[in-house]
């Protein structure tokens, strides 16, 4: 058998070069090791907390918003969860991730109920890169069911700015962990902030992360009062 034959057949079942983060189908990182996919470029346990928080909470037919795509990992599982009747709104400040994001969601067969914008919504965090989208109102990200919270550093004022717009969605998912020369990890003033905003903290997922960012990161859900 050639070796281009081979790779077809390999194609079949990943498309290349991809690897999988959390068991979704992501575009290869750069910089690895060979030039080729290995199980070490794949990452099984992947944003493991934020993932458990959206499987928890999101729900067929519920309309989504992420503020912070990342990779587009989330994506792909807020979508998988909220089904076809259901949709989901990636907010990505970084232009490189905002690309990598729709690769993500194409490559994943959720192109269709997923958009994924380049923008900054209300404050940007600690975005990587110098392409940073433009600048988008909290009320004017749409009217989810759902409002996740993934920006690095970002979250409390994302938060206080939920408690001021118009936006009541039913359920929070909300991110943090410490961000090197920036935000130190404070998971009670965060849970504090959820609350402020007019949520119930209902559930906490955490994981164990680099001592850099806090040496924990901890996800926390609200159920609107």
């Amino acid at each position: 058998m050639s070796s281009n034959v081979a790779r077809s057949l390999i194609e079949e079942v990943v498309p290349w070069p991809t690897v999988r983060f959390a068991g979704v189908r992501v575009p290869r990182p750069a910089g690895g090791r060979f030039p080729w996919p290995t199980l070490a470029d794949s990452k099984s346990h992947y944003e493991a907390a934020l993932i458990g928080a959206l499987r928890q909470t999101v729900s067929l037919g519920d309309d989504v918003v992420i503020v912070g795509g990342g990779f587009g990992v989330s994506s792909v599982i807020a979508a998988e969860e909220a089904g076809d009747s259901g949709s989901v709104v990636c907010f990505e400040a970084a232009g490189e991730a905002a690309e990598r994001a729709e690769q993500t969601v194409e490559l994943n067969g959720v192109g269709e109920r997923v958009t994924v914008r380049h923008s900054v919504v209300e404050t940007e965090g600690s975005t990587r890169g110098d392409d940073v989208g433009d600048a988008v109102p909290l009320d004017d990200v749409g009217s989810p069911d759902v409002l996740v919270v993934d920006v690095d550093g970002a979250e409390l004022a994302i938060l206080d700015a939920l408690d001021d717009s118009d936006q009541s969605p039913r359920s929070l998912v909300v991110e943090h962990h410490a961000v090197p020369g920036g935000v130190d990890y404070h998971p009670a003033e965060t849970s504090a902030a959820v609350g402020d905003a007019g949520y119930d903290v209902v559930s906490v997922h955490s994981r164990e992360i680099p001592p850099a960012f806090g040496g924990e990161e901890t996800v926390f859900v609200g159920r609107r009062r």
